[in-house]
């Protein structure tokens, strides 16, 4: 038996037209799928940061205890003494945790500062917790004016100073995989501060703000 006969030279298969527009809709509906996917995913993404952002609007910070220890002012009006805070920490949120970095704390009394910005330890706060945060503050041979210390004279006679603090910290914001930087500032006004940590001590609401 012979073998089919050879096509001759320049022969060419014929295309099939319905097989190549089926080849033609299979791409275009992996490509339409893939970009569909990647806009949720970005999407999402965006949505995230978004949220994320805006969380930090709903944590609350207070002081519980305000006290001052060895305290003393030379005739110089240089002030020497120990400030001790208990800072409640109030993370209302669910699925993300807040880490404090680099945390500073500065005391005023009639908007003059009493000490230099003192470190405090940092530390992390889990989702839906309240976290409180014990530190001191030292003053060490502080000059301030002659009218400041003749008021705070006249306060550490009654027995009850009214001091401000500022703290502010860098913040991360961690939901899962993603974190967000941000820093926060804390002033807590009106402290009426005693000089013994067991006498009573009525709780001040602090006022915040969150920037980049």
């Amino acid at each position: 038996m012979e073998p089919p006969p050879h096509p001759p030279q320049g022969w060419r298969r014929p295309k099939i037209p319905w097989l190549r527009t089926s080849t033609l809709q299979s791409n275009q509906v992996k490509c339409i799928f893939i970009v569909s996917l990647l806009s949720i995913m970005f999407i999402c993404l965006v949505a995230t940061i978004i949220w994320l952002s805006f969380l930090p609007t709903y944590m609350k910070y207070s002081i519980q205890q305000a006290s001052i220890a060895r305290h003393g002012l030379a005739a110089n009006d240089t002030l020497n003494a120990n400030f001790h805070f208990l800072l409640q920490a109030n993370n209302p949120n669910s699925g993300f945790a807040v880490y404090y970095n680099e945390v500073y704390a500065l005391v005023l009394y009639e908007r003059t500062p009493l000490s230099e910005n003192s470190p405090v330890p940092p530390f992390h706060q889990p989702s839906r917790n309240i976290s409180n945060v014990g530190f001191d503050v030292m003053a060490k041979d502080v000059r301030i004016d002659e009218t400041v210390a003749r008021d705070l004279n006249a306060e550490w006679d009654s027995g009850v100073v009214a001091l401000d603090l500022i703290l502010k910290s860098k913040m991360v914001l961690r939901f899962g995989g993603f974190k967000i930087h941000r820093r926060l500032k804390v002033h807590c006004k009106g402290l009426n501060a005693t000089f013994s940590s067991s006498k009573g001590f009525q709780k001040v609401a602090c006022s915040k703000h969150v920037y980049d």
